[in-house]
């Protein structure tokens, strides 16, 4: 078994510790439509990275499901049932990752939804308590940072993982990350079925490390429930910043024989 031996907590029980947390966010666009023959959920896809990154996003007719590890290699047809976050690196704007191991990490995103959406929590529809202080609803993620060698990319991305159930697409909306920990090096496997063990025992790592009282938000609710805790996460639910979406500048590390601008994950 791929995951026979894996821890399933990971980081110290007193919380994150340095060089974490980092930051990214940004806004989610129409996609490049390429995941809806591979997958049956949402595929998120993004040009760049923190302080503002561009995300993008592609449906297919199928509902969405939990969201976690999901790989897309544009001439195959496999489907695997896990929709992505796919961002290529841009260095000026997050030159840590270019620097960090490469693996999988986890941590807490926000979101923000219209009040007519059917997935936010904040809405008539869904909650009865009273106007939330923020905009921004809270989930965990996980995500990877690296080549993907199962599928032999070239380009050296980040994908984020949200793990919640949502019914509707999101287009245009902002979201956020803070990036926590580190709970594997990628690895290249021997088959499909392998990848995919990993990948949900991945979700489970995050799920479980989260649950933590140093690792758990402080006075935020997390849609779905969770205990409350210690951690800071006042940065995911801050009020509202504008600024102006700057251009992309480069594409990160590369390995040679490759020049697309989005990797094939």
């Amino acid at each position: 078994m791929a995951t026979e031996g894996r821890p399933l907590i990971v980081g110290s029980d007193e919380g994150p510790e340095a060089p974490y947390p980092y930051q990214m966010e940004g806004k989610i666009t129409t996609g490049f439509q390429r995941g809806s023959t591979l997958i049956s959920e949402c595929t998120y896809n993004a040009w760049r990275l923190s302080p503002h990154l561009t995300l993008t996003l592609t449906r297919t007719n199928n509902p969405p499901k939990l969201f976690s590890f999901y790989r897309n290699p544009e001439t195959d047809d496999l489907q695997i049932g896990f929709p992505t976050a796919n961002l290529p690196i841009n260095l000026t704007r997050t030159p840590w990752i270019n620097t960090i191991p490469t693996g999988v990490y986890f941590g807490w995103s926000s979101l923000r939804l219209p009040a007519s959406h059917a997935d936010n929590p904040f809405s008539s529809s869904s909650s009865s308590s009273a106007a939330p202080s923020s905009p921004y609803a809270l989930y965990p993620m996980v995500m990877s940072i690296g080549y993907n060698p199962y599928f032999k990319n070239t380009v050296r991305t980040a994908e984020v993982h949200i793990l919640h159930k949502f019914e509707e697409t999101f287009y245009g909306e902002p979201l956020r990350l803070l990036i926590l920990g580190y709970i594997r090096p990628e690895k290249d496997y021997p088959s499909l079925e392998a990848l995919i063990e990993d990948i949900r025992f991945d979700t489970r790592v995050a799920a479980e490390s989260l649950k933590r009282k140093k690792w758990a938000p402080k006075g935020v609710s997390v849609v779905g429930g969770w205990e409350e805790g210690e951690l800071d996460v006042q940065w995911l639910v801050r009020e509202e910043e504008d600024y102006d979406e700057p251009e992309a500048e480069g594409q990160g590390e590369r390995k040679e024989g490759n020049d697309e601008k989005e990797a094939k994950i």
